[in-house]
């Protein structure tokens, strides 16, 4: 048994089971226990001075950038998650609802807050008229509810603490500007006062914040070898205002809606905390946020002189603004001095009969162990250097420890993994790839294309077609004649609330365009354009006017033309209730095929679209319509092979990351 073993027996070994030892340590160190309702957590003093700490440092880098505090209703109206479509599908999962008070139903059910946006964008809307009103930059710290089904104190709970910041912006460049601002604000917290470095950047598109246009994310490595994201900010766009109706009148005398940020950390980052310094004997604390930064032990505390001496010390310490604990429990001296080292404390000071004789105390540095003697006179100059330098350390300690973990490779062979298996012999792992065959025929193309083709039968396979949405009234839409002028189809839709409450409609615009069998791929439903509604009382109609271009309409030919084409032939342009349910449609004539090459490209390109990856085709077998999609099986069939051909492998460069 190694040393640290043998000095905190009762935690589990981290290096085989880091997960157990990371429960063992928040709950030895006192730091949370288990709430009674699964999945909630009581965090307990240790824990929440912890959590005071990291709110005193968040605050004043707020407020140092023009921020405020408020605060928001917890509960918010069902209806408000239901205006942001991507925001609900997104939380939807994780929502509570309170449907009762007492025995009586409640009218609308109300959502326990799972994050703030909906309830905050309809105060702004109340709020802002000018664009004197922006910017507007308002920090709440909250509880959230989100119902987790695998939860870990900390780091997943179904109820925690965090903040969010949510603010108003008149351009998009300052709101980006937002966005990123409170990106490094986070950054440069997380190494100044937590001690951890932190990568920072752009979320993929699967996993950016519902509703968001973009999501920015810190991510810190933990001792195990994994990322924990550890907080994020994101630009918003005009989403959120645009479902929330926040507007205001411009410098130039337009109604406009502004742009949005959001951005949050939460009690994830004492977990992050935990788990980046940790180590076998327990917590390792970062100076600026540990509860007691100083722990002074009298040694022989029952000689005379011992116990006021220790007090003397901790005076000097406390006057020096140094947060200082004296243990003067009835407990022996190694026993407190394993107490102390398990729960973190940065620096333990130890003073005794001989100490005071020689007029020093001996510390104990956390971080490396290290021990040396102090002069009782030099404590108030000295200590708070050596607490600066355990910061210090701890967050080189941590960045080390980052960046010995990130391998550029160059080739596929530097991305094989080398591990002992099951039988206790090396095995190397190299990487698989997955073909993607579906071309364009992905999501509710694939589908609607797919029941055209008779290839499924759509009532038995599809429960919700895209498009699909919940409303708590009714409407018609009426649907007008098509005229163009420019290469601009348009046409009018009239919508018409035919309901009991006021309510918002989209009318959803999608294009079937001639098909020959065998030819380009297209599919039969594509959406071309939508648009949104006013709120409509009941019985009220508005018209909206629906615009595109016809090139838009255009499809890619990568066999031959290799390039956009505008087959001839007729166009069946359609309002639907969805992607499958036609609500009305007309025709539209192209009386000659046009293809957008060479200097003829289509308007929106700023560059005229061919192929340039055709190397990258593989020999695989794409997804076709032709025939009723007569390749389904071949092309869908799983792959014989994962594992990329040994010539691809030699030429093969990761710029991915």
């Amino acid at each position: 048994m190694d040393k640290d073993n043998k000095f905190v027996q009762d935690i589990a070994d981290m290096k085989e089971d880091f997960p157990r030892w990371y429960t063992d340590v928040i709950l030895k160190t006192e730091l949370v226990d288990y709430g009674p309702v699964k999945g909630t957590m009581v965090i307990r003093p240790y824990g929440y001075e912890i959590w005071e700490h990291i709110q005193d440092a968040l605050n004043k880098r707020f407020k140092a950038t023009g921020h405020k505090n408020a605060y928001f209703p917890m509960f918010i109206p069902l209806s408000y998650l239901m205006k942001e479509a991507e925001h609900v599908e997104g939380f939807a999962p994780e929502v509570a609802l309170v449907t009762h008070v007492g025995n009586t139903e409640l009218e609308e059910k109300l959502v326990v807050r799972p994050t703030s946006e909906t309830i905050i964008c309809e105060m702004y809307s109340r709020w802002v008229q000018s664009y004197r009103d922006l910017p507007l930059l308002i920090n709440q710290w909250a509880n959230v509810v989100r119902w987790e089904k695998t939860t870990r104190p900390f780091l997943r709970t179904s109820e925690f603490l965090w903040q969010e910041g949510h603010t108003l912006h008149t351009t998009e460049q300052e709101a980006r500007e937002e966005a990123l601002r409170m990106l490094e604000v986070y950054r440069e917290f997380m190494q100044n006062v937590l001690a951890i470095d932190v990568l920072t950047g752009l979320k993929t598109e699967k996993e950016k914040f519902a509703g968001a246009v973009e999501t920015y994310s810190m991510e810190a490595m933990m001792l195990d070898g994994k990322s924990l994201q550890a907080g994020t900010s994101h630009y918003l766009g005009k989403n959120f205002a645009s479902a929330f109706e926040i507007k205001y009148l411009d410098r130039d005398g337009q109604i406009k809606n502004p742009y949005q940020t959001s951005w949050g950390v939460s009690t994830r980052l004492i977990g992050a905390l935990i788990m980046a310094h940790g180590d076998q004997r327990g917590l390792k604390l970062p100076p600026r946020v540990a509860p007691v930064q100083v722990v002074v032990i009298p040694v022989a505390q029952h000689k005379e002189g011992v116990i006021e001496k220790a007090r003397e010390l901790a005076s000097v310490l406390k006057a020096a603004g140094i947060r200082v604990e004296t243990d003067e429990r009835d407990q022996s001296v190694g026993w407190k001095f394993n107490e102390w080292e398990m729960k973190g404390a940065p620096l333990r000071l130890e003073i005794g009969p001989r100490d005071i004789e020689n007029g020093v105390c001996v510390f104990s540095r956390r971080d490396t162990h290290e021990k040396g003697t102090i002069a009782l006179a030099d404590v108030a100059e000295k200590v708070p250097a050596l607490l600066d330098d355990i910061h210090e350390t701890l967050y080189r300690q941590s960045a080390d420890f980052l960046h010995s973990h990130i391998v550029t490779c160059h080739n596929m062979d530097e991305f094989n993994v080398v591990s002992v298996g099951a039988t206790g012999e090396e095995e190397t792992s190299t990487p698989s790839f997955v073909n993607y065959v579906e071309g364009i025929y992905v999501g509710y193309k694939f589908y609607e294309t797919a029941a055209v083709e008779g290839l499924i039968n759509y009532d038995e396979t599809v429960v919700y077609p895209f498009g699909y949405g919940l409303s708590y009234t009714t409407f018609t839409q009426e649907m007008g004649e098509i005229t163009e002028s420019d290469g601009t189809i348009s046409f009018d839709v009239t919508v018409t609330n035919t309901g009991d409450v006021a309510g918002k409609d989209v009318v959803e615009v999608y294009y079937n365009p001639p098909y020959t069998n065998g030819g380009i791929e297209k599919a039969s439903a594509n959406l071309i354009a939508f648009e949104k509604t006013e709120t409509l009382e009941p019985g009220a109609s508005e018209t909206v006017t629906i615009s595109f271009k016809a090139e838009d309409m255009a499809s890619y030919d990568y066999q031959n033309a290799k390039a956009y084409v505008l087959e001839a032939g007729n166009y069946e342009i359609s309002i639907n209730s969805d992607s499958h349910n036609v609500i009305d449609s007309r025709t539209y004539n192209v009386p000659e095929t046009i293809t957008y090459s060479g200097e003829n490209g289509r308007s929106t390109d700023a560059q005229t679209a061919t192929n340039v990856f055709d190397y990258a085709a593989g020999e695989v077998t794409y997804l076709s319509r032709a025939d009723g999609f007569a390749n389904y099986a071949e092309a869908t069939a799983a792959p014989t092979t994962y594992t990329l051909p040994e010539d691809q492998k030699e030429t093969f460069i990761n710029n991915s990351n």
